[in-house]
């Protein structure tokens, strides 16, 4: 995983397809298979304090495992001094699952 993030990891999750997501300081969100190799890398807005996979059906005939991530973001407002708690959903193609 070495040089995927230019800063500090915050959060990270191993899905039951043996991917990888991690979420840094350096507002980046990436997808790695068990090699090492990048899936899919994401600029995300606020700073990551946790990451999940989760299944989400297209319909009641398929089902692709885990083909989505989520990253609970924390945007801080300076000026009016307000926290917001964003959710960033993401899907993950079932051709990269496998």
């Amino acid at each position: 995983m070495l040089g995927k993030h230019t800063k500090k990891i915050k959060c990270g999750c191993w899905s039951k397809q043996n991917l990888l997501a991690l979420a840094g300081d350096d507002h980046t969100l990436s997808v790695s298979n068990t090699d090492g190799d990048t899936i899919k890398q994401f600029s995300v807005q606020g700073e990551p304090s946790d990451v999940q996979f989760s299944e989400m059906k297209a319909d009641e005939r398929s089902s692709f495992g885990e083909n989505t991530v989520s990253s609970t973001m924390i945007v801080v407002v300076v000026m009016l001094v307000v926290v917001v708690v964003v959710v960033v959903v993401v899907v993950v193609t079932p051709s990269v699952a496998q």
